[in-house]
């Protein structure tokens, strides 16, 4: 009999054990769910928090690109011109913007142009940054195409050139550099070389209609005619009648159609006409007057 009620107080104390636990599970799972609606609630809430904040960003961030384009565009608009292709699709400002035939802005490739040059065929242009860390670029040209541009040919960082002219089939590209050399590009090959010519730094060059001659002046006012590739053996040097104009700009030269003279412009609205064959000057202008 004792024996039979260890079994039942035995049996007593289990359910009331089983019962303890089903009570706690059940706490248990609610607590569990009480936490999972907690950390459901804070990802909710801080998901929205951020895609609040990140419309905001993107909002701020369309913003001020929309001001940064059009000042841009205004700047483009408004700063001054300082080449245009031969058939007017396209020119360079002063503030390192490629424009359109209308003026519109396409790309920007400096923050300042120092001076642009455009090929005879309208069809490449050459842009010298004005800043010293610049990039100088050969740009080949597209009128109505969707990418009206692309990069020919890229020089190294922070090159400077004073001058730029191309040959009159548009295939090599002549620079001067800040030494007293020719820099000369092959557009056809992409090469790049630099060549000597006078011992004093150059400040002017221009092609004669046959691409085999080139014109060049020296800060220190020497007028030459070199052979193209140029070298220094191959120069023809103008005989001055002394230092007349040796400290006046030289603009600007013009071949005769025989390739026998050249008409050199000068800064001071005087003109040469230049005798290759005697190498001395034949004529002088002063605006309309004749001072032969």
């Amino acid at each position: 009999m004792n024996h039979d009620i260890d079994e039942a107080s035995k049996l007593g104390s289990l359910e009331q054990t089983i019962a303890a636990l089903a009570k706690f599970d059940r706490f248990y799972h609610i607590r569990v769910l009480l936490l999972l609606a907690f950390v459901v609630a804070a990802v909710l809430t801080a998901s929205t928090y951020y895609a609040w904040h990140a419309v905001r960003l993107s909002q701020e961030a369309r913003e001020w690109t929309a001001v940064a384009l059009a000042r841009k565009e205004q700047l483009a608009r408004t700063t001054p011109v300082l080449a245009v292709s031969r058939d007017r699709s396209f020119a360079v400002s002063a503030s390192g913007w490629l424009l359109d035939a209308k003026g519109e802005p396409i790309r920007r490739y400096a923050h300042e142009t120092k001076f642009a040059v455009f090929s005879p065929d309208s069809l490449e242009v050459f842009i010298q940054p004005a800043e010293s860390d610049g990039t100088p670029v050969v740009l080949v040209l597209k009128p109505g195409a969707p990418i009206a541009s692309k990069i020919s040919y890229q020089f190294a960082k922070g090159s400077s050139f004073t001058f730029a002219a191309f040959r009159p089939d548009g295939r090599i590209l002549t620079l001067i550099v800040a030494s007293a050399g020719l820099g000369v590009l092959d557009l056809s090959q992409g090469t790049f070389k630099v060549r000597p010519t006078v011992k004093s730094p150059l400040t002017f060059g221009a092609y004669s209609p046959d691409g085999q001659k080139f014109i060049i002046r020296s800060s220190g006012g020497d007028i030459s005619l070199v052979s193209f590739p140029p070298t220094r053996s191959s120069n023809i040097a103008l005989k001055y009648y002394g230092t007349t104009h040796r400290d006046v700009n030289l603009t600007g030269a013009a071949f005769s159609s025989d390739g026998k003279e050249v008409l050199l412009l000068f800064g001071d609205a005087s003109a040469w006409v230049w005798d290759l064959r005697t190498k001395r000057i034949r004529e002088e202008f002063a605006g309309l007057t004749s001072t032969k």
